[in-house]
């Protein structure tokens, strides 16, 4: 008889938890919680800033200057990048391994549409851009992709880099 008391009170209480912490995710999300509230004219300046880092991103990429590209990458231990949902970077250095192990006489071309910049607070943001990249190599075969790409953009000592981020293709030359 005790056994079934202790049983049922652990059920109750495991549903009181279960409802309290159902209403603190809903409260998160719907902002209540959010203590990192910023103003219009905060948000008004993240977004500036963070625009013009992704400019800046975007003009270092144009020109193939990958140790200026990596640059915009944050070298904590937290980095992270995925290609179509599979990790393939882990730090900065691999970005820049793998940037750099194109040949010499490749064009890499890569527009982006304007970003879409929704700040967390003023030191994180998330970052959506659509993009559109053809490489060509010196046989002047060209490979075509295009996707969109969703990061986590955070102010650092120097600036806003990104941290964590995921490269969604959606169309390769037809592949």
């Amino acid at each position: 008889m005790a056994r079934t008391r202790l049983s049922d009170k652990r059920i109750a209480l495991s549903s009181e938890l279960l409802v309290l912490t159902s209403f603190l995710v809903v409260l998160f999300f719907s902002g209540c919680l959010d203590k990192t509230h910023l103003s219009d004219s905060q948000r008004a300046s993240v977004e500036a800033e963070v625009h013009t880092f992704f400019v800046n991103f975007a003009d270092a990429s144009r020109s193939q200057d990958w140790a200026s590209v990596v640059k915009f990458y944050s070298d904590d231990s937290a980095f992270m990048w995925a290609e179509d949902s599979v990790v393939r970077y882990r730090s900065r250095a691999e970005i820049f391994e793998a940037l750099g192990s194109f040949p010499e006489d490749t064009i890499i071309s890569t527009d982006y549409e304007a970003p879409e910049i929704y700040p967390s607070t003023d030191e994180s943001v998330v970052l959506e851009t659509n993009f559109s990249t053809s490489i060509a190599d010196s046989t002047g075969e060209v490979f075509r992709f295009s996707g969109r790409i969703i990061a986590d953009v955070v102010l650092e000592e120097g600036g806003w880099r990104f941290i964590k981020g995921n490269t969604l293709t959606d169309d390769q030359d037809g592949r």
